[in-house]
């Protein structure tokens, strides 16, 4: 009878470690002595394409002369979720970033805006750009395009895949890809 205990409950935990699956993938970082965490799987982030390129990306929202961004999004009710999600967590590294590289707390400068048109963002500046998120709707490519001073990220797939601290879509992608972008040295 205890060889019968014992060998249900070694099958027990072979089976319950076998359904308990650990995330395979790169979900930390270290910027400067910085650790932050990430939702999304930063190999797979780090995949996303930026048009034209990773140094306009940069140039517009971490360049010298940025004091304020701000996120702009169109009313979708089914989306709004994501982009809350999303653009928190976003934000709070962006900030961190911002405060170890320039020693600049941009928090406060940080806006969102429901658009209702495109005619909306006419007043971005280089000071001040804006990163616009566009779900499923807008495209067939997880992407990041930036236009004069404004990025935009759209996101093909907003199903919630598992990650390490909580699951994550395409737009957790394409905006951890932007923190990696910002986080690669800067060339002088």
């Amino acid at each position: 009878m205890k060889k019968l205990i014992i060998f249900t409950l070694i099958l027990s935990i072979i089976f319950i470690s076998g359904c308990v699956q650990e995330q395979i993938g790169t979900y930390d970082y270290n910027y400067y002595g910085t650790e932050m965490k990430f939702n999304s799987n930063l190999d797979e982030a780090v995949k996303i394409n930026v048009y034209p390129d990773n140094e306009t990306l940069k140039n517009t929202l971490f360049g010298y002369n940025v004091v304020g961004v701000q996120f702009a999004y169109y009313e979708n009710d089914t989306e709004a979720p994501y982009y809350a999600k999303s653009l928190i967590s976003f934000t709070s590294k962006y900030q961190k970033i911002n405060t170890v590289r320039w020693n600049y707390d941009i928090g406060s400068k940080i806006t969102v805006t429901m658009l209702n048109s495109i005619d909306q963002l006419l007043n971005t500046t280089i000071e001040e750009p804006a990163i616009l998120l566009l779900g499923s709707a807008f495209t067939d490519e997880t992407k990041i395009v930036v236009e004069g001073n404004v990025v935009k990220v759209y996101a093909k797939n907003l199903e919630l895949r598992s990650g390490k601290y909580a699951g994550y879509t395409d737009f957790d992608l394409a905006l951890d890809k932007i923190l990696l972008v910002l986080m690669e040295p800067i060339e002088v």
